[in-house]
């Protein structure tokens, strides 16, 4: 070999060896760039659960009126005529104390007749029911009076579609500790032993008088043999650094993926008239790539069939206008007799990605 061609060989020799000790050392800033990213994950708030949730006695219906004895227009008609024409009957009614029983008994008779309806006293009676005045109050100050559920803790069962038909397991967990709380939501495919895919959430912030206030949101997908692929979001006062780097103001009231749970929660909560078919509940939502304000709609209420028997719940469904292409949809059926708690949840992709969750067995919760 000339000594020229030696020369190269060598110099792209060198230049190989540097190249693959770049690509590596990358690779493992990287690796180490997200361990330290883990490393640095808020500590895991701890709760001990001893008690079992019941479920609440359903409210007592109020008993139906007895309908209205018959009328007898014709009789009244010719016992006031009879009266009118008998000046002297009045008299005579007047003077004698036995006949004073027969007043009420006109009177009685004649509230008997049709009257013109009254706008107010036609309305239902279930109408003045159904918004009292604490409901009224909680309304127009959201937070008053209302305390957060003790941490709490939902077991779930799931079957689905992602590359075939699947099932798993899922929880959710709410913990909070004075004003600071932590929603974690896991879902496993597959045994949690040796899942096949898993997905993780976490908010983490401060209890408010409007609510959830995230501070940060991580999540994590990982599927059976491959590397975890991790994203998260920071909450500033006024501003939002998403997922993708990029930096957006912070409307009030935003939520993630993972507190929006609990926030629906508390919202049904405080108001719960809004909790009805053809209601609506206004969320913003911070996603990895972008922020908007999410319409839940409530669509009605239905019965589940659980391992613990039925169960009432209200279907709530956000509408799919605001979601960009390979988000996620999120529906939930709040249980008002399990402290608004979400019983159900389906997170739907596309018509061949969707899992369907179901509450496994009743709520665990902390004393406090």
């Amino acid at each position: 070999m000339k000594p020229l061609q030696r020369r190269a060989a060598f110099v792209a020799l060198v230049l190989a060896v540097a190249l693959a000790h770049l690509l590596l050392g990358r690779h493992f800033a990287s690796q180490m760039a997200l361990l330290h990213e883990a490393a640095r994950l808020p500590p895991r708030l701890q709760a001990t659960y001893v008690r079992t949730l019941a479920v609440a006695e359903a409210p007592a219906t109020a008993k139906p009126s007895p309908p209205p004895r018959p009328r007898k227009p014709a009789r009244l008609a010719s016992h006031v005529a009879a009266v009118a024409d008998t000046p002297a009957s009045a008299a005579s009614a007047a003077e004698a104390p036995a006949s004073v029983p027969a007043a009420p008994q006109a009177v009685a008779e004649a509230a008997s007749v049709p009257q013109p309806p009254d706008p107010a006293a036609s309305a239902p009676a279930n109408v003045a029911q159904a918004a009292p005045p604490a409901a009224s109050a909680a309304a127009s100050q959201p937070g008053e009076g209302f305390s957060w559920p003790a941490s709490t803790r939902i077991d779930y069962v799931f079957k689905g579609q992602w590359q075939g038909e699947v099932q798993g397991t899922a929880q959710v967990e709410w913990v909070h500790a004075g004003e600071r709380y932590q929603v974690h939501v896991e879902l496993f495919v597959g045994p949690r032993f040796a899942p096949l895919a898993t997905w993780r959430m976490s908010s983490d912030g401060r209890v408010t008088p409007a609510g959830l206030a995230p501070q940060r949101y991580d999540q994590e997908t990982k599927v059976a043999f491959g590397s975890p692929r991790r994203a998260g979001m920071r909450f500033g006062e006024t501003e939002v650094q998403l997922a993708n780097g990029s930096r957006l103001p912070r409307p009030p009231g935003l939520q993630d993926t993972a507190s929006q749970f609990v926030q629906l929660t508390y919202v049904f909560s405080v108001t719960p008239q809004k909790l009805r078919a053809g209601e609506s509940v206004v969320l913003p939502l911070a996603l990895p790539r972008y922020i908007a304000n999410f319409v839940y709609d409530v669509v009605g209420e239905e019965t589940l069939f659980t391992r613990f028997g039925e169960l009432q719940a209200f279907h709530v469904k956000p509408r799919r206008e605001v979601l960009r292409s390979g988000d996620r949809s999120v529906e939930v059926w709040i249980a008002p007799r399990l402290q608004y708690l979400p019983v159900r949840i389906r997170i739907v992709q596309d018509e061949a990605t969707w899992l369907d969750l179901l509450i496994d067995e009743l709520p665990r919760q902390a004393s406090r």
